[in-house]
């Protein structure tokens, strides 16, 4: 039996990826498009394994003819086309949870990076002529943390992981929750808003932990930041399609938003021309202080790069080699 990974984004000797497909064999390839792969390397792949560089819809499903599983490394199958592979039968799995420590630190790493104005501070510290200290005035964003509310959409194990860490520093947590019937119980003191406008209209932290799809795509948009607090702070380290970013630049040059922290974006990577990226880069007074990017790397840790890739090649060899299903998603 023999486990494809048609795209890996890791450049070492995937001794990880080995020792977790043992017995079945394990082949690797650095492609982008389905046809940089062969076809009778395609078809003799009894799973596949796939990272997020290549398209996993039909024409990767009639070449892969002999596949019984596809296994997402990662959480989100923004990637994959789920009616195809539903249509023949195959399963598709994620690997959730695996860095939910990381994405709530990350989450909250950003918030605070705002709050305390610490990106406004280094970028002063790195132009001064001189070595002295340049305190006032205060950065825009800053702001105690104690009392603050916080709207945390979307209250899965990274929401929950994030509303901990904030109720910690004293925020007053708020959830918009999709599922209805979501337990709260744990969080007895946290406020549920029956619509998303009027959890914004609350919050002065808005924190998005929500999958992609034809729901929650572009859900922050430009009517959504008008619901906002003109002060308010966006945080975004859930997936890209949740946010217009062109409607938050708007939002910042109007001073409708307060500021800014995201992880993930629309477009990956960050092209250099991206409204973000250039007035960052040019000093724009609305995005000095105001905005913090991050290349993606909510969830990355060594050690939850290191269960991601054990865990989902794990779980494409317990389907081949005892019929075990961990994890379905379609």
């Amino acid at each position: 039996m023999k486990i494809l990974i048609p795209d890996t984004i890791f450049d070492d000797d995937h001794g990880i990826e080995r020792v977790a497909a043992t017995p079945c064999a394990l082949e690797i390839d650095r492609a982008v498009q389905p046809g940089e792969i062969s076809d009778d390397r395609w078809a003799s792949a009894d799973a596949l394994v796939a990272h997020h560089l290549m398209t996993y819809g039909g024409e990767v499903a009639t070449r892969a003819k002999n596949a019984r599983i596809l296994v997402r490394v990662g959480v989100g199958v923004d990637n994959i086309d789920l009616p195809v592979w539903a249509d023949k039968g195959i399963p598709v799995c994620n690997v959730p949870g695996y860095g939910t420590g990381e994405v709530a630190d990350h989450a909250l790493s950003l918030v605070l990076s705002l709050l305390r104005g610490t990106t406004d501070y280094r970028d002063r510290l790195s132009t001064l002529a001189e070595p002295v200290f340049d305190r006032l005035p205060l950065p825009v964003t800053m702001r105690r943390a104690a009392g603050l509310n916080c709207l945390v959409v979307g209250f899965g194990q990274i929401g929950r992981a994030f509303a901990t860490r904030a109720s910690a520093l004293g925020m007053n947590i708020g959830a918009a929750v999709r599922e209805v019937g979501t337990d709260l119980a744990e969080y007895p003191s946290c406020r549920c808003f029956a619509t998303l406008e009027e959890g914004l209209a609350w919050a002065d932290i808005v924190s998005l932990h929500l999958p992609l799809n034809a729901e929650t795509a572009n859900l922050i948009d430009a009517d959504s930041l008008r619901q906002m607090k003109p002060d308010a702070l966006l945080i975004n380290t859930a997936r890209g399609g949740l946010v217009d970013t062109g409607a938050v630049v708007g939002a910042l040059q109007e001073n409708r938003l307060g500021g800014v922290g995201l992880d993930v974006f629309p477009v990956e990577p960050l092209p250099a021309v991206d409204p973000l990226v250039l007035g960052l880069n040019h000093g724009a007074a609305w995005a000095r202080g105001r905005v913090v990017l991050t290349p993606h790397v909510g969830g990355v840790s060594p050690q939850a790069l290191e269960e991601l890739r054990r865990r989902s090649v794990e779980t494409a060899r317990d389907y081949l080699v005892d019929g075990v299903l961990n994890n379905r998603v379609a």
